[in-house]
């Protein structure tokens, strides 16, 4: 990835969790923050972490499947890629197998935003 890019880190909304609980968020929980304005997504990776940002293991948290949506005015348009099984479409998205796998696109390609979505997830 390019030095002359912009990197920053963003946390969702927290989903308090006791041991043994589980969780299904719906599809628009959030709003997640995201950059303002126009964009062009090259590189993005995720982790599940806690209140202190440290990573939580997998051996601690089970997320099936974490997937991003972003929608326009007021969710009415989605946009969506096919998802990983092709029935769970998503802008963004992972299953628990693949933790702390990254998305990055090759020079000329990128997941481009116009600015007006608001960003959203679900997780279970």
């Amino acid at each position: 990835v390019p030095k002359d890019l912009t990197y920053t880190s963003y946390l969702s909304p927290a989903v308090p969790l006791k041991s043994g609980q589980i969780a299904n968020t719906p599809y628009d929980f959030g709003p997640l923050p995201f950059p303002k304005g126009p964009n062009a997504v090259y590189y993005f990776s995720s982790d599940i972490v806690d209140d202190t940002g440290r990573s939580v293991p997998l051996s601690e948290v089970y997320v099936h499947h974490w997937l991003m949506y972003a929608t326009t005015n007021h969710f009415s348009s989605v946009k969506f890629n096919q998802g990983p099984c092709r029935s769970l479409p998503n802008v963004f998205g992972i299953g628990a197998a693949l933790r702390h796998v990254f998305y990055e696109y090759p020079e000329g390609y990128a997941v481009k935003t116009d600015g007006n979505e608001t960003w959203t997830a679900n997780l279970h």
